[in-house]
């Protein structure tokens, strides 16, 4: 009995050596696979998600949360040059909740945004159990993230501290000019139907509620305008959804007439993404959304925030182009 325990704790001792070196191991290559820059382009993320980590701390009003329909249509430099209101969109296409959760966590480790926007269309995206798991390792071990770097990377570039400075002048906004219009078409038919909601997303967006509010933020969904991806079940199914988190919803496929959106000129896409114009639009509301319901500051005039203004030429300048 005596050589059995001595052969039992001897292999939980080996198991929880291989364990501890396997964790180490893990942590030190996350250590030197993480890229050392935020510069556009880099593998630490595509160029219009990391430039929220160079912005100044505590100097973000509104974050925007979501999938393609997201970074095609809030522009956060025009809602600064007509209401002074300071945003970021951190928008990924095809973007999943566990991605989102992802970014609002991030935005706070920098930032105390007042309000979080979700754009809903991701909500309904489908994600297993596995897909969260295996984020959530990810999150701890970014070697699993970044696994691919080692083709780029380079010997000196193992040991240099970590430079997050450089900046987006779209803020997270992806602007497109293209035209490709589709006929008006009533796509908000009225219904009393409901699209269903894995219970994995609702639970999602309840712990991205609740993780604003304790962080002294309010989380807002919004339906952007979108006549091939939107309509009034999956409308229902979301106001339902904010009535039970007690959270805002603004579903802007209702106000579409009040948006004068023309579906002929505003779309890049037919109808399932919105072109520059049909931003423009949509973050000329949002600007005065945000600057009624949430009294944020109009910064435009304060000289911490010089660096928004300089930005604003540079981004008027590219999207005339």
């Amino acid at each position: 009995m005596g050589v059995n325990l001595k052969k039992i704790l001897r292999r939980i001792m080996y198991t929880v050596i291989f364990f501890a070196g396997l964790i180490v191991i893990l942590l030190v290559s996350s250590y030197i696979f993480t890229p050392k820059s935020n510069k556009g382009g880099s593998v630490l993320k595509p160029s219009y998600e990391t430039g929220l980590l160079g912005e100044n701390k505590d100097t973000i009003d509104a974050v925007i949360i979501g999938d393609s329909e997201a970074y095609s249509a809030y522009s956060p430099m025009l809602m600064w040059k007509n209401n002074g209101i300071t945003s970021y969109v951190c928008s990924t296409a095809a973007q999943q909740l566990y991605w989102s959760d992802n970014f609002l966590h991030e935005a706070f480790e920098k930032q105390k945004p007042k309000v979080v926007i979700l754009e809903t269309n991701a909500i309904f995206r489908k994600m297993t159990y596995a897909d969260t798991s295996a984020n959530r390792i990810s999150n701890m071990f970014s070697i699993f993230r970044y696994h691919d770097r080692w083709k780029d990377m380079k010997l000196k570039s193992i040991g240099r501290k970590a430079d997050y400075s450089w900046t987006d002048d779209n803020k997270g906004f992806r602007c497109s000019s293209s035209v490709n219009g589709v006929r008006q078409r009533k796509y908000m038919k009225y219904t009393d139907k409901t699209r269903p909601l894995p219970d994995i997303n609702r639970r999602y967006v309840s712990k991205m509620a609740e993780y604003c509010r304790k962080n002294g933020a309010e989380l807002v969904l919004v339906s952007t305008p979108s006549s091939k991806n939107w309509n009034y079940q999956k409308h229902n199914a979301i106001e339902r959804l904010a009535k039970e988190q007690k959270i805002k919803y603004v579903d802007l496929n209702l106000i579409s007439d009040q948006l004068h959106i023309d579906w002929l000129s505003d779309t890049r896409d037919r109808g399932d993404h919105l072109n520059y114009t049909g931003a423009t639009k949509v973050s000329d509301f949002m600007g005065n959304y945000l600057a009624e319901n949430f009294k944020l500051k109009d910064h435009r005039n304060d000289k911490a925030y010089s660096k928004w203004n300089s930005a604003l030429q540079r981004y008027l300048l590219s999207v005339q182009k």
